[in-house]
């Protein structure tokens, strides 16, 4: 910096440091089955793995978590009356 009289003169690159965005609320369980649910309506071919990518995509949550939720999902729709899980 140069300083002529009262003032700074800045010379060369200036750099401004700014916080970033404060990270999102990590999803509860409710709205990670909610979104596999809504994948699996949307492509009811897809599988828990490919389920699992949209969803943490989607979500920002981990795969692993996301695949635990496929899981789940498609095990509680083979409990309901009328589904055509194994019986």
């Amino acid at each position: 910096d140069l300083i002529v009289g009262d003032k700074i003169v800045a010379r060369g690159e200036v750099v401004l440091v700014v916080g970033g965005a404060p990270a999102p609320e990590p999803a509860v369980e409710s709205e990670v089955e909610e979104a596999v649910r809504a994948v699996v309506a949307d492509d009811p071919g897809a599988g828990p793995r490919q389920v699992a990518e949209r969803v943490a995509a989607a979500l920002g949550v981990p795969r692993r978590r996301a695949y635990e939720a496929a899981l789940r999902v498609r095990a509680s729709a083979g409990d309901e009356p009328g589904s055509s899980g194994p019986a």
